[in-house]
Parts: C-alpha cells; structure tokens; sequence
C-alpha cells in the first residue's frame, strides 16, 4: 500500500470509525485533545462494563496516545492540523490552511504528513494500552462490530505469551530461576532439570504464575 492509499485509511478512520469507539463510551471527540494515562482506570472502574466496552476505551486512549505525540511545529503542525480537522472545530480544509499558514495545497500535503505520523504512533499505542485486536490502518478498519466478535474469541492469555516468545535459552535460564527461588537447589543441578524439562510448558507456566503471586515470597 503507498502513502497516499496508507493516508486515505487513516483519513476515514479518524472522520468516520472512529465515532464506532468514541460514542459507544460515552465520550466526545474534544476530549481525545486531554486525555492522560492517569485517567484510565477511572474510565474502566467505572461500575460494571462490558469487556468489550473496555477494549473500547482502551482504543479511545491509543488514539490520544498517538495524537498527543505529533509534531507540533511552524513546519510541522501535526497535531493542531488534525486538532483542527477531526477533533475541535472540524474546519474546512481552507480555513485550516489558512490557520497553519500554509498554501491549500500544501496544507493536504502537511495533512496526509500528519496522517502517516499518527499511523506511527497509533500502533505502538495500542499494543500500550493491550488493546485487542490491534487495528491495522494499512489493511482497512477494523469497525465496533469485529472488535466485539474478536474480543468473544478465545485467546493467548498474557503469561502464555510471554512465554511462547522466549528462546531456548531464556526459557532454560527463567527455569533455573524459578527453581532456585523455590528450593535450596545449586545451579547445576537447577540447570540439569530445566533442560530436562524444557518442553514442559505447563509446568513452567505454573512455576512462573505461583511465583508472581505467591503470598509468602522466599527471603
């Protein structure tokens, strides 16, 4: 996909779908300019929501996320072009132009600028905020109703993950760890049954999550 096209899935996704995720949390577009980090657990304490309604906000907060994190200079005005465009005031493409100072052609080339550096940062921004699915502009919207149907999907929890992204190598070494924490076991012989049982993924996994929340941790 080039620019152009990338820029053109950002554009409707930003104008259109994004209202799927913004009004389905009672929120408004204006607040996409203000939203912290520090905000969020009050959004998702908020009584009893739905865990699709929690991946919705989350996808509210990577948007903000990626805006606050534009280039906001005289040559680069990322952020107040699409402050301007998507989320307060909703001018025109000319009176944009004009507030930025900018030619009107040069201003739709600033604008689909703007539109990639925010495709940049929106990705990071959701895996952030463990946003699930993550939304690929490059390969269309994912809409409200895909993101529920995703979310009613069985999936990897986080450990699992973790896990399954280790090497052969950090898989033998966390084995090691864990068996050190729990007995007075020396290392070769901590290593001996990590090799052992090196493809015992279950095992490890319950050694691991007994070890995060574990009550009484060795001293």
């Amino acid at each position: 996909m080039n620019k152009h096209e990338l820029a053109k899935n950002i554009n409707r996704f930003l104008e259109y779908d994004l209202d799927n995720y913004i009004y389905s949390t009672g929120m408004q577009r204006e607040w996409i300019l203000t939203l912290k980090e520090d905000s969020l657990a009050s959004y998702l304490n908020k009584g009893s929501i739905s865990s699709d309604t929690r991946n919705m906000i989350r996808i509210v907060y990577s948007v903000a996320k990626a805006f606050q994190g534009l280039s906001d200079t005289k040559k680069h005005p990322f952020k107040k072009i699409l402050a301007l465009k998507y989320f307060d005031g909703f001018l025109p493409s000319q009176q944009i132009a004009d507030k930025v100072g900018y030619c009107l052609h040069t201003y739709y080339l600033k604008k689909n600028d703007a539109l990639l550096e925010f495709y940049k940062s929106f990705l990071p921004a959701q895996s952030y905020y463990g946003v699930f699915p993550v939304i690929y502009l490059d390969n269309g919207v994912v809409d409200a109703e895909s993101t529920k149907k995703a979310l009613d999907t069985p999936k990897m929890d986080n450990l699992a993950s973790f896990l399954s992204s280790l090497t052969y190598w950090q898989t033998i070494n966390l084995y090691i760890t864990l068996l050190q924490a729990r007995s007075n076991i020396s290392f070769n012989d901590a290593k001996k049954q990590a090799i052992v049982n090196y493809s015992n993924a279950s095992n490890l996994k319950k050694m691991l999550n007994e070890s995060l929340n574990s009550p009484s941790p060795k001293e």
